[in-house]
């Protein structure tokens, strides 16, 4: 039996009822719930975003590495090209097709002084005059033979050989020295461009007008294997006759003009 003191303390029905509603709990109660309720949801809501988050950060890093990657080999095809055109730039301009130093006669070394000038004779207008200064320039048009025995000792590369006359004992191998080669090409377009200055028929000796693009593109080859890096002034006019350039320090012409008329 319970004793009437205690049944008397024992919490009404409507009481034990009202407790158990929502209006009968503290706030400090609902508000734990609500905080619980929030936090649960600030949970799942974290979780959802992390994804995200993380794949940017993913994104991000890999864009940097792949424009780094992207500028490292940029830079080294950069070196690549330039170290491939440094190496060529040398070849090609110690030869078209091999060393010159092989020939003992000619060299490499840049120790003739040239005064270039604005005009000369071979800009002369007259007729007279420049074909004279222009024919001078090209003995035998720039055409050797040299004897098989040379080229062997020089290693020179074998070419078209034949016997120049009769009781040659040794064959000659011909070649077209590349510089008047290329001086045969600016002669020629310049007589082309002669007779139509003076509205005169083209000249019979001049092959024909289709071996002038084989010139051009001949000189082109020619000035980009031999590029001079020299800074000109730009000065109005052509005929300025009183204007020069700096002396330039040049390849023996006078020395491959006497080893080619040997």
């Amino acid at each position: 039996m319970t004793p009437a003191s205690d049944v008397e303390t024992l919490p009404s029905p409507e009481v034990l009822y009202h407790r158990r509603s929502s209006e009968v709990w503290s706030d400090s109660y609902h508000d734990q719930k609500k905080g619980d309720r929030e936090s649960s949801e600030g949970l799942l809501s974290e979780t959802h975003s992390i994804a995200p988050s993380k794949m940017r950060f993913f994104f991000k890093n890999l864009l940097g590495i792949s424009v780094s990657i992207l500028i490292l080999l940029n830079a080294l095809q950069l070196i690549l090209i330039l170290t491939t055109s440094s190496r060529s730039l040398k070849k090609c301009l110690a030869s078209p097709g091999y060393n010159h130093t092989d020939i003992p006669e000619l060299s490499l070394e840049r120790s003739q002084t040239r005064r270039i000038a604005r005009t000369s004779p071979f800009t002369s207008r007259n007729a007279t005059d420049g074909n004279e200064a222009w024919h001078n320039i090209l003995p035998g048009h720039g055409v050797v033979a040299l004897p098989e025995s040379y080229i062997k000792k020089n290693n020179i590369p074998e070419s078209t050989a034949t016997h120049l006359y009769d009781g040659d004992t040794e064959p000659k191998h011909i070649y077209f020295i590349e510089s008047y080669h290329v001086l045969h090409c600016l002669r020629m377009l310049r007589s082309l461009y002669h007779s139509l200055d003076y509205g005169l028929p083209k000249e019979p000796c001049l092959p024909p007008l289709d071996h002038p693009y084989h010139c051009f593109d001949r000189i082109r080859q020619f000035i980009m294997c031999n590029p001079d890096y020299t800074l000109v002034p730009n000065i109005a006019g052509h005929d300025k006759s009183d204007w020069t350039q700096p002396n330039k320090n040049c390849l023996d012409w006078d020395a491959l003009r006497d080893w080619a008329e040997k």
